[in-house]
């Protein structure tokens, strides 16, 4: 036998059976571990890196969700016994759920459900990998539940054609935004007319909350629509469809889809050309972009404006559970125009506004801009039977 202890017998004094304890090399001496991060520090750490392939939204709503998160453990402090914010390691069922009944008490059921589906999110990256959870990071042996509150079922709120109408119509009154070459009303009823039509967000066409290079740095596309994006050309902009459209065509990447989903290629209406020929051009496009409707960066300005339009159309104004004035939105329009167009085809709404594809036909046989721009056995093509008000016939 050799005289040479093995690696194993170095590092380990020999057992002593009088010990009173069993030694863990290692266990009480070591660095933090990242079960002793905080909530956002553990989002920063294993969440915010994987965001790049999200919008801008998206990140925010992680932030407001961190920040009811970080608010709900300050109260906590201020008004009840000293209580800071545990470490993801500690974590449990009973935390999450004292802060589902702290969110009931301020927010809706559906955004009490938003937030702690966030908080889950965050730490099911941190918890066992599993094949729904791949990237899991393994820190925490179990991601605490917490079960959602009931939301009651109701019909989603849409514009209805006898609201377009007198909506469209008391922009007369908008001074929001000002400009000598482009009046407010028309302005807004532009808006209005792009948004039932195509079911733009609103930022896709208005430029509301960041600058250009603040967009750039970040990696995302701009906001606002501008006029490299309207084709006036009959010829269709995707080469391989033979398609001839004289009104034209609107070329658009939704921000909010643009890293995952392919560019949208829209066939311009009669109603919608005749508006935006109402809008000033520029002489050159170069230079910085320019927009479809400019306008000052303000959300608030934005708001404001159309609560007063809405205010003069008559429409009585119901008021959430905070008492703010509730509206009708942009954002409403676009669930109008996917319930417009499904009447016609379904297939066609899913296409018109951007939605994901939802069978096998449609994602990889079907051509919604030949469904769109085929006349049929009367020499009327699907394209020309989207209604408007008569007031959007008018033209602005």
């Amino acid at each position: 036998m050799s005289s040479t202890k093995s690696a194993a017998a170095r590092r380990e004094p020999p057992w002593d059976p009088n010990r009173q304890t069993i030694p863990f090399p290692g266990l009480f001496d070591r660095e933090p571990s990242d079960d002793a991060l905080s909530l956002r520090a553990a989002y920063e750490k294993f969440g915010l890196p994987d965001q790049k392939h999200n919008s801008n939204g998206n990140r925010a709503k992680f932030r407001t969700a961190l920040s009811a998160w970080e608010k709900f453990w300050q109260e906590l402090v201020t008004h009840g016994p000293a209580e800071n914010e545990p470490p993801i390691g500690q974590l449990d069922t009973t935390h999450l759920r004292r802060f589902r009944d702290w969110l009931k008490q301020r927010c809706s059921a559906k955004t009490t459900n938003v937030y702690c589906g966030y908080v889950r999110q965050i730490l099911r990256k941190c918890g066992p990998p599993d094949s729904r959870n791949p990237e899991g990071q393994d820190i925490l042996e179990r991601v605490p539940y917490v079960r959602s509150v009931p939301v009651p079922l109701s019909l989603p709120d849409i514009v209805w054609m006898q609201q377009l109408g007198p909506w469209y119509e008391a922009c007369r009154v908008a001074t929001w935004p000002a400009s000598s070459s482009l009046p407010a009303p028309l302005w807004w009823r532009c808006l209005l007319v792009l948004c039932i039509t195509y079911g733009f967000r609103t930022t896709d066409v208005v430029q509301l909350n960041n600058s250009d290079d603040a967009a750039r740095r970040k990696g995302s596309k701009p906001q606002g629509l501008d006029w490299v994006s309207v084709r006036d050309s009959a010829e269709c902009p995707i080469a391989a469809v033979p398609y001839l459209h004289e009104l034209g065509w609107i070329r658009l990447r939704p921000a909010k889809t643009e890293k995952h989903k392919p560019e949208l290629v829209l066939p311009i209406t009669a109603v919608v050309r005749k508006h935006l020929d109402a809008l000033p051009r520029p002489r050159g496009m170069d230079g910085p972009r320019r927009l479809i409707l400019p306008s000052p960066v303000c959300c608030s300005s934005f708001t404001e404006q159309n609560m007063r339009i809405q205010l003069a159309a008559g429409f009585k104004l119901g008021v959430d559970g905070r008492g703010r004035r509730q509206a009708l939105t942009p954002q409403m329009l676009r669930r109008s125009c996917k319930s417009y167009w499904t009447r016609i085809s379904p297939e066609i709404a899913r296409y018109i506004g951007g939605w994901s594809p939802r069978t096998v036909d449609e994602r990889f046989y079907l051509q919604p801009l030949a469904a769109l721009l085929d006349p049929d056995e009367h020499g009327e093509r699907m394209l020309d039977r989207f209604r408007y008000p008569e007031a959007f016939l008018n033209g602005p």
